[in-house]
């Protein structure tokens, strides 16, 4: 019968079998083969029993090593990525507590009299008295501004700043969930760095509530109207009668009349003026039309601020300033015009140019005079606040000096060249 081949745990005890079997027969074979052949066959066995134990015994621990790698990538995790997250996680509310404490936060604004100002009255626990430079504000103080009292509410940590002009009445209220002011009357001009998260500026008059994080924007209020412009970023606007909000963004505006529309309209600015040189030398404005080169091929253009211009092209010269008329509130409006020669006003009732229809027109006046002749005044116009409407006005000029300036009077609003806030210039 063939004899079974061992299994060793290590060619090391395979080579050790083998030296002594050899050993054992050279020396007993030939004079005890069977004895030979016997202890060779137990110690066989013997080194099978064993060799299979050890076998065993490697394979259990092969096993036991595997488990435990097994069991300690749990460790692994919370031995290496634990103490990762932890310190990301202490970075983070170290970055959030710095910012808390960097940013804008509860400090009260400090009053900064305009060099000459005089009328600034301070109004704190009812008693009243000459403000003073350098002066910190307390929760319910009331800033009182005359004629020609101005001053800059100023925050020492930050760069957000309250320009108050005069005739102006600004209350501070505190900053315990953020900085809130209530203007009364008068107008402010704002710059605010950005703000905590959700504690936003708040400022308040009669009509409205503005909310900020960090803008530029000018307020105006009035006895029943507040009017908000946003020179860049962007204000939530809030109607105090019926809660209606409107967000108004960079180069917009709004205007809270009571119980009128609530919507942000674009931010004028000006009016668009083009101009035409070897014009006939009439004064008639409407010969303007007349010239080869008229409308599509003017001489230049140019962006005015208000509706007024002085152009310095010198003689015979035509122009024509164009654009769209956004008033501040519904009502009645009158207009006038003057020129140095001749000039002829338009104005649609929506904002189309082809609905436009004249309705002043002036010859050879001065500067801004207004009632030389009866056809330089229109007669009363109802116009929409929220809407837009077309307007132009032609002038010729034959002689040097050229100018020309369109006027309004409207509700609460006092004769004047009209401004650029209520324009928005025509493009070509």
């Amino acid at each position: 019968m063939p004899e079974e081949p061992l299994q060793f745990a290590s060619p090391r005890e395979e080579g050790r079998w083998l030296a002594c079997e050899g050993i054992m027969r050279s020396r007993f074979g030939a004079r005890l083969p069977g004895l030979a052949a016997r202890v060779i066959q137990q110690l066989r066995e013997e080194i099978a029993r064993t060799s299979s134990t050890i076998l065993a015994i490697e394979r259990a621990e092969l096993l036991d090593r595997a488990g435990s790698t097994r069991k300690n990538e749990s460790p692994v995790l919370f031995r290496v990525w634990l103490p990762r997250l932890a310190t990301a996680a202490c970075i983070i509310i170290g970055l959030g507590f710095g910012y808390l404490w960097w940013t804008p936060g509860r400090e009260a604004p400090v009053v900064q009299l305009a060099a000459g100002a005089e009328g600034v009255i301070l109004k704190r626990n009812e008693i009243s008295r000459s403000a003073r430079d350098r002066e910190a504000l307390i929760a319910a103080d009331t800033i009182i501004t005359g004629r020609g009292g101005q001053l800059t509410l100023v925050f020492p940590r930050e760069p957000t700043e309250f320009k108050v002009g005069e005739n102006s009445q600004v209350q501070w209220l505190g900053a315990m969930r953020g900085k809130r002011f209530f203007i009364t009357i008068g107008k402010v001009e704002a710059i605010v760095a950005g703000q905590r998260w959700f504690h936003p500026l708040v400022v308040a008059t009669p009509q409205a509530e503005a909310r900020v994080l960090g803008t530029e924007f000018t307020i105006v209020t009035t006895t029943n109207s507040t009017s908000l412009s946003v020179t860049h970023g962007k204000v939530q606007m809030t109607q105090s009668v019926d809660g209606r909000k409107v967000i108004v963004p960079a180069s917009h505006y709004v205007r809270v009349p009571v119980g009128q529309f609530l919507a942000a309209l674009p931010l004028t600015g000006g009016i668009l003026r083009e101009y035409w040189t070897n014009v006939a030398d009439v004064y008639d404005a409407s010969q303007l039309r007349l010239n080869p080169a008229f409308p599509e091929h003017p001489a230049g253009r140019e962006l005015l601020r208000d509706f007024e211009g002085l152009s310095h092209v010198g003689g015979n010269c035509g122009a024509r300033y164009r654009g769209y008329l956004h008033p501040p509130s519904t009502g009645q409006y009158i207009f006038w015009v003057s020129a140095g020669d001749g000039a002829e006003l338009y104005l649609s009732q929506d904002n189309n140019a082809a609905h436009s229809q004249q309705i002043a027109y002036a010859y050879q006046t001065g500067l801004r005079e207004w009632e030389r002749h009866r056809g330089q005044r229109s007669t009363v116009l109802t116009l929409d606040a929220g809407r837009r409407y077309y307007i132009e006005a032609l002038h010729k000029q034959s002689t040097n000096g050229d100018h020309l300036a369109v006027a309004w009077k409207g509700p609460e609003r006092q004769q004047e060249v009209i401004p650029g806030a209520f324009l928005e210039p025509f493009r070509p």
